[in-house]
């Protein structure tokens, strides 16, 4: 039977859990899982017919009775230490391990309400409650690896300091203002959204609209709005963004519905000028007046939006001082200092801002820049900002022309292909397939260069790195022009701060929560972040797949696109193809979609054992077979034990293997042989150029009739 509906089975009879099918992205098959999700064992059984592959989705809440506590990476385990050092420790409990190698532990759920909410607990920690699911082991995450528990023990309830910070705060209740009842405070806002939406494009339209209602609904439970003026306000502008109504109506209920779960009211002083950058100010008046009217003009004369236009009109944006003599001052400042990207926590950081007043200041601040073009906000990462770099260098023609990267290569590679300053090479490669091995030996080549060389690992420690350098046989003081550190994210300031014209290996580039479409945004990061130098990034790659996790969009900043394949494994070493996947320029010939087989012994010293050849002259089934019987027959001539000979099968693309158990067997079988073994690897090299063998019962054929011409 289906493993993953014997395990859906057993947690829906057994626990008593809500389940629905979910896709290996996570994201459900059923659009209503909420009201759909089911412990029937009948409708499972009719799911997983439909979805075999199905991973396990678990409803959270009261349904299911248990709610869970999200520890990611990396922030979620040192946030929920922090919390343990102040309070009681957790109980022993449920817990699981998900597939990105982060945790969550079960509670049951004792009547409180807990919803799901992000980073209520710290960085990092989530929770899954009422209004949210999780998945079970052992379903497969993105990531490709599976869900799989870590303690298995009776739920407990969370102690009382934990419930109170993950539970649903009580509801305020407000006297919601009617209409003619908006604030001044509350128009600005509303102004401020409905302006933000607007410029909102087919990609974040709808997440755009949720977030504007969101925070509407807030103030409209804090007394500062009007819902009828906001309904009609962000639905006509939702609509001339081009989304369906039934659409638009749906995400403005849902956001201001849990928007106003949190109320929100003006601060005490919402006029504070000099930290807010809003005035009111007549010269701003009128153009700020026509800015609204190309907005009416653009919803056909949606009367609602031009009343609430109208009415915030005396609102403007200051035109902010040139001198840091306030918040918004000192913020572009910074950005106009900077370079590359940045986030919220950065500016909070960097200004020591922790009141609300102050975080409400800063988001004012890069409300406007963001008007002003100095920045943008990142379409992928929440509070994320990319500053926008006004400055060009046009090209000179009369300058010399462009000269190559003094970097050398493995494989004489650097001698066949051109890197410029300014680029990328992607190492994408399966697991074992050689990835930090070709990184160690780039690295040795180079190390007489003048630039600076760094190499950033996210998964060797300081060991197992001078472990591996001294697999070359050659003192450590070496490699000390190089250097050497623990990294797994922020690459690009890495190389903005420390390398932006040498050479800089990153062993490897992964999206930690699964998310592997942010892996080409990451790459673009790094791209953007060179000078005149060269960054060499390794990205993981799954075996069937001839790009890396992230797709096609990984090859897009490359100058050259490097695939690592392992292909076997003998005694003392792996044999592995690389394979030239985009290749941008090169010298004398054009190695594109050309193949190389190579050795690696010793965990880095590299050989080469078939050089470049053209892909599709390339049979790496054959070729495995023949390596495979290579290494048997030298561990053969040493005098160990016998290794597996194998027959490649054509239609199936697999092969069967005959053991030393069966070669003693036939050696008393058949008495004519001399040699079982050697007749056996004969029979293999001749399979290999031309498969005649179909199964492991025509092979015992073979022999016997090889055995009776012997005997005749």
């Amino acid at each position: 039977m289906n493993e993953l509906l014997d395990h859906a089975l057993t947690y829906a009879e057994k626990m008593g859990w809500k389940l629905h099918p979910c896709k290996k992205d996570k994201t459900p098959y059923l659009p209503a899982w909420q009201k759909n999700a089911s412990c029937d064992p009948d409708q499972i059984k009719e799911w997983w017919a439909k979805w075999p592959n199905a991973s396990i989705g678990c409803k959270c809440g009261p349904d299911s009775k248990i709610w869970v506590l999200d520890i990611d990476l990396p922030d979620g385990p040192d946030t929920l230490e922090k919390l343990l050092s102040d309070n009681s420790p957790l109980p022993l409990t449920l817990i699981q391990k998900t597939g990105s190698g982060g945790k969550q532990i079960f509670f049951s759920y004792n009547g409180v309400e807990i919803r799901n909410s992000a980073k209520k607990a710290g960085p990092g920690i989530d929770v899954r409650g009422d209004g949210g699911y999780i998945i079970l082991p052992p379903s497969n995450h993105p990531s490709g690896k599976n869900y799989e528990w870590l303690q298995k023990k009776a739920i407990s309830q969370a102690p009382a300091w934990l419930v109170d910070i993950v539970k649903k705060p009580p509801t305020k209740h407000v006297t919601h203002p009617q209409i003619g009842g908006n604030s001044k405070y509350g128009l600005a806002a509303l102004l401020n959204q409905i302006i933000e939406l607007s410029g909102s494009g087919v990609g974040n339209r709808n997440d755009k609209l949720n977030a504007s209602s969101f925070s509407l609904g807030q103030l409209v439970a804090g007394g500062e709005l009007e819902m009828g003026h906001v309904e009609n306000s962000l639905l006509g502008v939702a609509l001339a963004t081009g989304l369906s109504e039934p659409e638009a109506r749906k995400t403005l209920q849902s956001g201001l519905t849990s928007g106003m779960q949190s109320p929100r009211s003006a601060p005490e002083s919402s006029r504070d000028d000099d930290y807010y950058g809003l005035e009111e100010n007549g010269s701003q008046h009128s153009q700020h007046s026509q800015h609204c009217q190309q907005f009416s003009t653009v919803l056909n004369g949606s009367q609602q939006f031009s009343t609430v236009l109208n009415g915030s009109q005396q609102f403007s944006t200051k035109n902010q001082p040139e001198t840091p003599n306030n918040l918004a001052g000192h913020i572009k400042q910074f950005i106009e200092n900077s370079t590359g990207c940045f986030t919220t926590r950065d500016i909070d950081t960097e200004f020591g801002l922790k009141t609300r007043k102050e975080k409400q200041a800063r988001s004012s601040a890069l409300l406007y820049m963001a008007r002003k073009r100095l920045i943008n906000k990142d379409k992928g990462v929440a509070g994320k900002y990319h500053i926008i770099d006004n400055q060009i260098e046009w090209v000179d023609l009369d300058a010399p022309s462009e000269e190559t990267f003094p970097v050398i290569l493995p494989f004489d590679l650097h001698n066949k292909i051109i890197i410029p300053p300014k680029a990328i090479i992607i190492l994408a490669g399966s697991t074992n397939a050689g990835k930090t091995a070709f990184i160690l030996n780039t690295l040795r080549m180079n190390r007489q260069q003048k630039y600076k060389k760094i190499y950033l690992m996210s998964e060797m420690g300081s060991g197992e790195y001078i472990s591996r350098i001294r697999s070359f046989g050659e003192p450590v003081e070496k490699w000390k022009s190089i250097k050497a550190a623990s990294r797994s994210y922020d690459f690009n300031g890495v190389i903005e701060h420390h390398n932006k014209n040498g050479l800089t290996c990153i062993d490897y580039l992964e999206e930690i929560q699964g998310e592997y479409f942010k892996i080409a945004s990451n790459i673009r990061d790094i791209y953007d972040s060179l000078g005149d130098g060269v960054a060499l990034v390794a990205i993981q790659k799954r075996s069937d797949q001839k790009v890396a996790r992230g797709g096609e969009g990984t090859m897009e900043k490359s100058r050259l696109y490097l695939t690592l394949d392992h292909l076997c494994t003998k005694e003392h070493s792996i044999v592995c193809a690389m394979t030239i996947t985009k290749l941008k320029a090169f010298k004398n010939k054009n190695l594109q979609n050309h193949e190389l087989h190579f050795e690696i012994t010793r965990g880095a010293q590299i050989s080469t054992i078939m050089d470049w050849t053209p892909c599709h002259k390339v049979d790496r089934d054959r070729a495995k077979i023949a390596y495979q019987n290579e290494a048997s027959k030298m561990r053969d001539t040493t005098g160990d034990s016998l290794d597996p000979v194998y027959f490649h099968q054509r239609d199936n693309k697999k092969s069967f293997r005959v053991t030393e158990d069966t070669v003693v067997k036939w050696g008393a079988q058949f008495s004519n042989i001399s040699d079982i073994y050697y007749e056996l690897q004969k029979l293999a090299d001749s399979h290999v150029k031309k498969p005649f063998i179909k199964n492991f019962i025509h092979l015992c054929n073979v022999m016997a009739d090889i055995n009776n011409k012997k005997g005749n």
